[in-house]
């Protein structure tokens, strides 16, 4: 795929070129579904990382609060399963 990396950026420009010659009605359609594509995986990755950083505090704060060893377990098994 790297031989070719040239070749297949000439052909994106291409393609990109010629469906800006279409017009504007038409290529907004042919441009929507990346766009949104785009910004919904972006939401997605967001929340992901958000989840992570809330979880990991929630956590942490409850591994230094509990001394038991099988409370602990709990934390870590609801956790688990709340995702």
């Amino acid at each position: 795929m790297l031989d070719h990396e040239v070749s297949l950026s000439l052909l994106l420009l291409a393609l990109i070129g010629w469906a800006n010659l279409r017009g504007l009605k038409e290529t907004g359609r042919l441009f929507s579904l990346p766009t949104y594509a785009f910004v919904a995986m972006a939401l997605v990755i967001t929340r992901d990382w958000l989840d992570q950083t809330l979880l990991n505090q929630r956590a942490a704060y409850l591994f230094k609060a509990l001394s038991d060893d099988y409370s602990r377990v709990f934390c870590v098994v609801r956790y688990y399963l709340a995702g």
